[in-house]
Parts: C-alpha cells; sequence; structure tokens
C-alpha cells in the first residue's frame, strides 16, 4: 500500500476511486455528502521533446516526438502546440532548417483539449536540434494544378516543380508523366478521353522515385452556339405575299436547336414570330435574325412584279362528242411565270350550244366545229369539237326475258357478233367455255363459287349466247347460294344480282325477295353519310359499290319496306363527290393491311365504276349528267397514270402496292374506261382496249375468285366500247 501514498495528487485521485470500487463490492454504503476527488492521474507533470538524432542536414526534416509523464512516472497523453527558435516546425512535430544553427524547438501542453483546466504556467519540454550545412537534394515533387475539371476530348497542361533540402524550388526536368483516363505526352499535355469520370495524373521524378498525383475529371462537354441558319435561305415572292422564315442554332456538337432571334427585314415587314409579308415595291431585299450572342444569318427575298395573263387555254383541245350528247369545257390562264390560274370566260360553240359554265351539247349534224372561251382582256383559245352519230340503242333483252333482268344485265353483243369481232373480244368468250366446265366440276364451295357473282355471269352468257346450259349453272349456283347465305355476308360474297336474276326469271315466293332485301339491309350500315366522311374506318371503293348495288337491287325489285331507289341515289353521290380532283379517291383501304392505307385500291375503284354505270342505267335512264360524265373521264385520266404496260395490268393500289401490274383485276377497271369513251373521252377507247387485252392474255382464269371477276361486267365492254 505504500505506492498509493508516495505519489503525487492525481495518484490520490485513484486510489480513492479504487476504495470507493472495493467498498461497493463489499457491500458498504456510500455516507451522505461523500464526493470523490477529481482524476489527475492522467494529468502531465513534465513533459519531454525527444528527437532521433540532434543533428541534421540544412534543409533535410527530422520527426520530433512529444511524451507527458504524471507524478508516478506514467506516459500520458498530451496536446501541444509547437514552437521554434528558428527554422520551421509543422503542427505534428516535423523540424526543418534551411540555415546552420542550433535551434531550441518546445511543445507546451494545451490540457484544455483534454477538457482540463489549463494551467499556470504552462507545462512544456523542449529539444536542441544543431543544423549543419549539407548537399542540397530533392526533397519533394510538386504536381500543378493539384485537381481539374475539363471535357471529353479536351486538354490540359500539367507542370510539376522540385523542392530541394535549402528550400529552393524549380522546374522539375526529370519526372515521367503517367495517366489515367486519357493520355499524357512527356512534356505533361493530358488529353481526355471518351469516358466520363474521376481519374488521376501522376508526375514521378525518376531518380529518386518520388511523385505527386493530382485529380482529374472528366465530363461531357456543354454544347455551344456556334451559328444562326435562317431558312429559307432565299424567297422569290409575289407583292403581298407571305413566308415564315425559321431560325436555327448550329452547336460545336454539331446538333441544331431552335433559337429565340430578332427578326428584322427591308422591302417588307416581318412580326416577331418571323412571318414575313412582301411589300409593293419589286426588288431584291433582306432578311435579317439576329441572336442575342450576336450571331446572325440572312436571308435573300427577291420580290417580283406580278404576274399577268399571257394566254387562255381550253382543255381539253379536242374531243368526239356524239350527236345529242354533252362534253364538259374547262378554261385557264397562262400567266407569265408560267404558272396557270382559273380564269372567267364567255363560252360560244358551234354545231352545238353550250352553256356558262362549259358544257357543250352537240347538235344532230356530224362534222368539226368549236368550241370557243374569250377572256376579258380579248385573249381566247378554241378547241376542236368532232360531232359523231349517236351510238346505237342498246337492244332489246331477249324475248321472254323480265325487262328488270335486262336492266341489271346491261346491253352486251351476241357470242356471234363477239366472234365476227374477233381478236380479244372472241378470245374472251372461247375462254370461258374452257374455264366455266373446269369450274363447275372443281367446286371451291358455294361461297367462294360466288365470289363476285359467278351466278351472274353464267346468265349473261346465256342472254348473250341462248345456250340453256348455263342457265342451269347459274340456277344452281343461285340456288345454293340463297340455301346458305342468309342475309349477312360480305361485300364481295353478296351474291346480289346473281339471286335478282333468278328470282326474275324463275317466278320464286317472296321468300327470296325477302332474302335479296335482307341482303341489301345488311350492307346499308355502311350509311352514304358514313362512308364519305374522311377517314371512316370501312370507307374503300367495293364497300361503298356493294352497298350502293344493294340498294339498286331491292329498289328494282320494288321492294318498299324503305325508300331504297333515294338511298342508291345517296351512294351515287358519295362516289361522285369524294373523288379527288385528279381523279383518285383517298380511302382507308382495309385488304388485310394493319394499320389501313390512305389511298386507291384501283380495282376497287373500277367497281364504284360499274356501280355507277347501273346506277344511271336503273335510276338515270341511261342518261350521263355533266357530273357522271366528269367522273368517268376524271378516272380516265387517273387511271393512266395506274397502268404498268410491261405487264399488261393496273397497280393493286397507288400507295405502297409495288410497281408491278396485276392482269387478274382489269376487268373490274375496264367497262369505267369504256364508258369514259361512250362520253367522249378522247384516250379512254384505246385504255379500255388495252386493259381488256391485258385481262384476257394475263389472267389466272384457274383461280375461282379471278375467273368471276374475269366475266363479272366485261360482257358490257363491246357496247360501250363501240
Amino acid at each position: 500500500m505504500k505506492r498509493f501514498w508516495s505519489v503525487s495528487a492525481g495518484k490520490l485521485s485513484m486510489l480513492a476511486a479504487v476504495l470507493l470500487v472495493a467498498a461497493c463490492e463489499q457491500g458498504g454504503e456510500l455516507k451522505s455528502g461523500f464526493a470523490p476527488p477529481d482524476n489527475t492521474a492522467l494529468d502531465p507533470q513534465t513533459i519531454s521533446v525527444v528527437s532521433s538524432t540532434d543533428t541534421i542536414n540544412t534543409g533535410v526534416g527530422v520527426q520530433l516526438q512529444v511524451v507527458g509523464y504524471n507524478a508516478a512516472g506514467d506516459s500520458v497523453p498530451v496536446n501541444v502546440d509547437w514552437n521554434a527558435s528558428g527554422g520551421t516546425v509543422s503542427s505534428t512535430g516535423r523540424f526543418s532548417a534551411t540555415s546552420p544553427g542550433t535551434y531550441t524547438v518546445s511543445a507546451t501542453d494545451r490540457p484544455a483539449r483534454r477538457g482540463r483546466p489549463e494551467r499556470t504556467p504552462p507545462l512544456s519540454g523542449n529539444v536542441e536540434i544543431v543544423a549543419v550545412s549539407g548537399p542540397v537534394i530533392l526533397t519533394q515533387v510538386i504536381l500543378s494544378p493539384a485537381a481539374v475539371s475539363i471535357t471529353t476530348g479536351s486538354t490540359q497542361q500539367f507542370q510539376a516543380a522540385s523542392v530541394f533540402s535549402d528550400g529552393s524550388t524549380a522546374a522539375s526536368s526529370g519526372v515521367e508523366f503517367s495517366a489515367t483516363g486519357g493520355t499524357i505526352t512527356g512534356n505533361g499535355l493530358y488529353t481526355a478521353g471518351t469516358t466520363t469520370g474521376l481519374f488521376s495524373v501522376i508526375a514521378r521524378d525518376s531518380a529518386s522515385g518520388l511523385a505527386d498525383t493530382s485529380s482529374v475529371g472528366i465530363g461531357v462537354p456543354v454544347p455551344t452556339l456556334t451559328s444562326i441558319v435562317l431558312s429559307p435561305a432565299s424567297a422569290t415572292l409575289d407583292v403581298a405575299e407571305q413566308i415564315t422564315f425559321r431560325a436555327t442554332g448550329n452547336m460545336s456538337d454539331g446538333s441544331s436547336t431552335t433559337v429565340n432571334v430578332t427578326y428584322s427585314a427591308t422591302g417588307g415587314t416581318v412580326t416577331a414570330a418571323g412571318r414575313y409579308t412582301a411589300g409593293t415595291t419589286p426588288g431584291t431585299y433582306s432578311v435579317f435574325a439576329t441572336h442575342q450572342s450576336g450571331l446572325a444569318d440572312t436571308a435573300g427575298v427577291v420580290i417580283q412584279s406580278p404576274p399577268t395573263l399571257q394566254a387562255i387555254v381550253v382543255t381539253p383541245s379536242s374531243a368526239s362528242v356524239a350527236a345529242g350528247a354533252t362534253r364538259q369545257f374547262s378554261a385557264s390562264g397562262t400567266m407569265s411565270d408560267g404558272s396557270t390560274t382559273p380564269v372567267s370566260v364567255t363560252w360560244t360553240a358551234t354545231g352545238g350550244s353550250i352553256n356558262g359554265s362549259g358544257l357543250y351539247t352537240a347538235g344532230s349534224t356530224q362534222g368539226s366545229y368549236q368550241v370557243i372561251a374569250t377572256h376579258g382582256s380579248g385573249l381566247s383559245d378554241a378547241a376542236t369539237v368532232t360531232v359523231t352519230p349517236p351510238p346505237p340503242p342498246p337492244p332489246p333483252p331477249p324475248s321472254g326475258v323480265d325487262s328488270a333482268v335486262a336492266l341489271l344485265v346491261g346491253p352486251m353483243l351476241t357470242t356471234a357478233e363477239a366472234a365476227s369481232r374477233g381478236g380479244v373480244v372472241a378470245q374472251n368468250d372461247q375462254l370461258f367455255l374452257q374455264w366455266a366446265p373446269y369450274h363447275r366440276n372443281n367446286s371451291w364451295g358455294w361461297i367462294n363459287d360466288n365470289f363476285y357473282d359467278r351466278a351472274f355471269n353464267h346468265y349473261a352468257y346465256w342472254l348473250r349466247s341462248g345456250d340453256a346450259q348455263y342457265k342451269t349453272w347459274a340456277d344452281s349456283y343461285a340456288l345454293a347460294y340463297q340455301q346458305n347465305a342468309g342475309t349477312n355476308q360480305a361485300p364481295r360474297n353478296a351474291s346480289l344480282e346473281g339471286m335478282a336474276v333468278y328470282y326474275l326469271l324463275n317466278g320464286q315466293p317472296a321468300a327470296w325477295r325477302t332474302q335479296i332485301v335482307g341482303l341489301a339491309q345488311s350492307l346499308s350500315i355502311f350509311t352514304p353519310a358514313n362512308m364519305g366522311t374522311p377517314g371512316y374506318r370501312w370507307a374503300e371503293g367495293r364497300i361503298l359499290a356493294r352497298a350502293g348495288l344493294g340498294a339498286l337491287v331491292a329498289y328494282l325489285l320494288g321492294d318498299t319496306s324503305r325508300d331504297w331507289g333515294a338511298l342508291a341515289d345517296e351512294y351515287a353521290q358519295v362516289a361522285l363527290t369524294t373523288q379527288n380532283a385528279d381523279g383518285s379517291y383517298t380511302w382507308q383501304i382495309q385488304d388485310g393491311q394493319d394499320p389501313r392505307v390512305d389511298g386507291d385500291s384501283n380495282f376497287m375503284h373500277g367497281l364504284v365504276g360499274n356501280f355507277l354505270t347501273k346506277w344511271v342505267r336503273i335510276r338515270r335512264g341511261g342518261n350521263f349528267s355533266p357530273q357522271v360524265t366528269t367522273w368517268f373521264h376524271r378516272s380516265a385520266d387517273y387511271f393512266a397514270t395506274q397502268w404498268v404496260p410491261a405487264d399488261g395490268g393496273f397497280l393493286y393500289w397507288n400507295v405502297g402496292g409495288g410497281t408491278s401490274g396485276n392482269p387478274d383485276g382489269n376487268q373490274l377497271i375496264t367497262l369505267t374506261l369504256a364508258v369514259a369513251h361512250h362520253t367522249g373521252h378522247p384516250t379512254a377507247g384505246s385504255q379500255a382496249d388495252a386493259s381488256y387485252a391485258g385481262g384476257v392474255n394475263g389472267s389466272y382464269y384457274q383461280g375461282f375468285k379471278q375467273f368471276n371477276q374475269q366475266y363479272y361486267d366485261s360482257h358490257n365492254y363491246p357496247y360501250y366500247r363501240q
């Protein structure tokens, strides 16, 4: 127990703590008012500063250590401030001197840093170090900049400095550079790579191995605006004409972006949005787009003198018109700039009469005449009109044939007359005789056998030839359809005409007519209003034609459950008024396409022509009005753009349908061309001949669908082609 009493105040505190713990372990109790003494055992009573050497070379440092001892001589922690009589000493006790001499380095305890009260005077210790002159050696390599942020592909120059033992510095001459994230040259030029992230550059002295490292952050460069581009770059305008200019910024990374610019202009006015209005003075002017950065671009504007009317052009320039028939003429103006424009003219004519809108009605005298359009300026043009004999009237229906059947089947040549014509007209009948028995003996089932109405084309051949066998076959096709079809079939499978002819010829009970009318009713769900609505899902020519035909057939059979005639007229008006100016249609073509194609399916267009031909025959007494005539003439002009001579056929459709002609569909189009010729179109006759011949020579007669459509309405072609 003697060592506890022979200690300083700090050890007495420790002893008290030990006695207190012992008393508690023996069940003793602390008396009221007892307080343990302060724990001073960790307070140093002396401080020693220790150096590994008493002598150092100038410029070479030495690390000093400090140790505290309590009253018992045990080492305890200290927190000190370092000071030196010369040279330098760091906060961690590293001392160096650049000049020879004897230096005192002291360490002063700061107990407040340990939560203990400061002492007065402070407790300190010191050591003497002798600095002597020695060789100057490299003590440190410093790389700068120490840290840098750059962008991919950019460069940064690094510098290495040497620090020597005498405190001097100099540019390093013997360092080797290395780097990550990019490349670095021997003189310290760093080029960033393409990968972003945090990388390093290292400078290492090749002799001593001393080195330093800098950090390099590589990021994506922020593109900057390099130029302004104004588009269009130039424009030629009429007086008061408008055009919108737009400014685009080109960026340093090669991209472009919209930019806000200030517009200004000469020769006219320009809005803040770039809308330029040409002034009234012809000449060459400019539009300027200026960015807030100062970048700008200029577009040239030429304001030209207003074009003047140079000539009147009458279209068509020549036409053949049957006596008593009509032909629509139009006039346009050719301007000094080469453009054309509608003009108001006064119409006059010889050999017939012409109204104010250019509709010419041929007189009864054959010969060559003129249609003249005169403008208020005195300019005029004339078209040549050849008045030809009127077409022969349609032949009367065969003896005993219902007139309604004759209206459905339409005017046609007998097989004997076709044979006397020779060529492809006779060949078409020969092919029918060859392939009709084949399809009779190789049925594809009632629905495919009647695809596009086989019964109807057999009835037509019977009426032309008088061969009862084909009526028998037609009756069997119609009967099979009647027994299986019900009243709800796809438009292409709706055997309306074949069923109707069977009903009219064979005197069937009213149930037959009810079924035919039911088919027409199911097709009328495609209402005229919907079929005339742009973008309507089912607005296509095949559906329009078959729905209109259903209404015609129901009207012809005398059904009074609704006004079928008026409904047929509505479908006809949809066909006439939704045709584009170039003769095409813009339909939602189905035909297995998804998404649907906006365009014209050419064989469907032909089906519309077949419907309109029957509509004129049944509802208009065979009179082709100017509106209907225009439709057929526009269609002929359009079909001329769809013909592929090398294939002898028309494109399947005018958008996305490839470049090959499709002879299998020709005979669904031929009648439209023949009617266009019949109503006076100058080139439609030769187009109809080519289409008919292409179908005869190129169709796949073995196919059930191809055979049916080859003979659906082609029997009318020879009459309308006369």
